[in-house]
């Protein structure tokens, strides 16, 4: 919230060789920067972060991704750790590719997106 300017960015985790029989679902640590100035001089207090709404998707056969909390909340210049939850049933494709996506809530228009390959 407040006027100052907004950006965003995402970092994936290397890619990942970890979901073998008997470990059928991993979690990855995406990282989200708030890229945005610093809030004004007469900004409220509380009002000097950006809040991010956040969706995942996954590529792959018999892959899903789900994430605990739709929203990430950083100040400028500060970043939040976004846990990603993946899983495949037995059927699953070999690999697939999770993307995760955040959106500024206060400016639509700042949107980054991260995508990470997981193998079996």
């Amino acid at each position: 919230a407040g006027r100052q300017a907004r950006g965003v960015s995402l970092a994936a985790p290397a890619a990942r060789q970890a979901l073998n029989a008997k470990n059928a679902s991993v979690t990855l640590p995406f990282v989200l920067t708030n890229e945005g100035g610093a809030a004004a001089a007469d900004a409220a207090p509380g009002f000097d972060a950006d809040i991010y709404r956040l969706s995942v998707s996954v590529d792959g056969a018999g892959w899903s991704a789900h994430l605990q909390n739709g929203l990430a909340v950083a100040k400028p210049g500060a970043s939040a750790p976004v846990t990603v939850f993946v899983s495949r049933d037995d059927a699953a494709s070999r690999s697939a590719k999770v993307t995760l996506r955040a959106t500024s809530e206060c400016d639509p228009t700042k949107t980054a997106t991260a995508t990470v390959k997981i193998a079996r």
